[in-house]
């Protein structure tokens, strides 16, 4: 087996991987779509919306790196790679994955988690994100399923 295809193997499995423990988290958070988490279930929540979105970028990180050879660095790092993953690149791979408000709201979601740990977080404002994320999710994971069957494709046919 070649490096190439021992590689997109690899994030083939990887990106599958995710998927299983992101969906997971959306599992959880399915408690809270009608009704806003309150108490304790207001950190968990957050932490649930947080591990999504993690999961989300580390695919489009393994994706980008395999394929791209590169991920963005510095400041802007995040935005850039959702903008670097929706783009295609010609002869090289598909989009994987295409802009998306609810994407886009769960890194400002977890940026301000991370970095505004000194304010109480409101679930009146929380569950928003929380419905998005849920009403987002089968997009969101239809794209990184089709990435990961296209990862599995170019790996039989690398040398």
């Amino acid at each position: 087996m070649s490096a190439t295809r021992a590689a997109l193997d690899n994030l083939a499995s990887c990106i599958r991987n995710d998927l299983v423990r992101a969906d997971r988290h959306v599992a959880e958070l399915e408690s809270w779509r009608t009704t806003p988490p309150a108490g304790h279930g207001t950190y968990a929540a957050a932490l649930l919306l947080h591990h999504l979105y993690t999961a989300i970028e580390a695919i489009l990180e393994r994706a980008l790196r395999t394929f791209d050879r590169a991920v963005p660095e510095g400041k802007d790092s995040h935005v850039n790679l959702l903008k670097q993953a929706a783009s295609p690149v010609e002869g090289v791979r598909d989009v994987v994955l295409p802009e998306d408000t609810a994407i886009r709201t769960l890194l400002l979601f977890r940026h301000r988690l991370r970095k505004r740990y000194d304010d109480e977080l409101d679930p009146m404002l929380l569950h928003p994100v929380i419905t998005g994320a849920l009403h987002a999710w089968p997009r969101i994971r239809g794209h990184l399923v089709r990435f990961a069957a296209f990862t599995e494709e170019c790996a039989k046919m690398a040398p």
